[in-house]
């Protein structure tokens, strides 16, 4: 079992093909069921930019934290995520001149160019854990509204709230697995990154079964007990977590492509590239 995951992380393209085809699922949920009500409390969340505005900062608090603790760039991170949280911040008290001057479409679109060039920005400074656990996390959000939204007739705000949720459950079993990454790195010396990426994963998987299991037998009762809201809350759980457990499996595919040209220095607390 173990040589097959680490035989799947060496095989990039079939890790990407399967999450393609859980993205082209998700499409197809969707465009099945054809457009669901967005109830009022939901419309007034959306047109209030205070979700997008809430992922920009998740991003930032992620940049930082895996920045810092597992890629050893605090540095960089922080100097990266303030001047980043201030623009983001002018955008948002924007908000309200572009509520009342009806050019929210652009203020969203700005706000969403500033979260994309912070995830390209942690990108630039080689925040490779970092930046492969937001991807992730986000790849879990969309996977997931994408079967949700094609399984539900009323988009509620309990149901967006659930799926941001579902991203946070996916950063969590994602850096618990690169803590167990770094361990191992910080105790080798001089080697090739690969082996103690593959290792730590693997070390990880029964603990992400675990916790993703136990998600799953809490949203059980819900979906079987429950009705209308309820029973989509045990939803979103149900698939989220299914959807988490894959990404947390699947990250370290991409984190082998990112490191393929790092090696362990002497010092095991600093990685560097090989020489050419």
């Amino acid at each position: 079992m173990e040589k097959m995951y680490a035989d799947l992380m060496d095989k990039p393209s079939v890790v990407f093909g399967i999450s393609g085809l859980l993205l082209a699922l998700g499409v197809v949920a969707v465009a099945t069921q054809g457009a669901s009500d967005l109830t009022n409390p939901l419309q007034r969340i959306l047109l209030s930019g205070e979700l997008l505005y809430s992922l920009f900062v998740a991003v930032l608090i992620v940049l930082v934290i895996i920045g810092w603790h597992i890629d050893d760039l605090p540095g960089k991170c922080i100097s990266l995520a303030v001047p980043l949280f201030f623009g983001g911040t002018i955008v948002r008290l924007l908000l309200p001149l572009a509520q009342s001057g009806g050019w929210l479409g652009e203020w969203n679109g700005v706000m969403l160019g500033v979260t994309i060039v912070s995830i390209y920005l942690a990108w630039r400074i080689q925040a490779r854990f970092a930046l492969i656990a937001i991807v992730s996390s986000l790849y879990a959000i969309i996977v997931t509204s994408g079967f949700i939204f094609g399984m539900v007739d009323h988009i509620t705000v309990p149901i967006v709230l659930g799926i941001m949720a579902v991203g946070a459950i996916s950063i969590v079993l994602i850096t618990l697995s690169y803590f167990r990454i770094k361990a191992l790195i910080r105790a080798a010396r001089r080697d090739a990154i690969k082996k103690h990426i593959v290792m730590g994963a693997m070390l990880s998987i029964r603990f992400t079964v675990l916790s993703g299991g136990a998600i799953i037998l809490l949203a059980l009762p819900f979906i079987i007990l429950a009705e209308d809201s309820f029973r989509s809350f045990g939803l979103i759980f149900l698939i989220g977590s299914l959807v988490s457990m894959y990404t947390a499996l699947a990250a370290p595919a991409p984190l082998l492509m990112a490191t393929s040209d790092l090696v362990i220095s002497s010092n095991p607390n600093r990685k560097q590239g090989k020489r050419r």
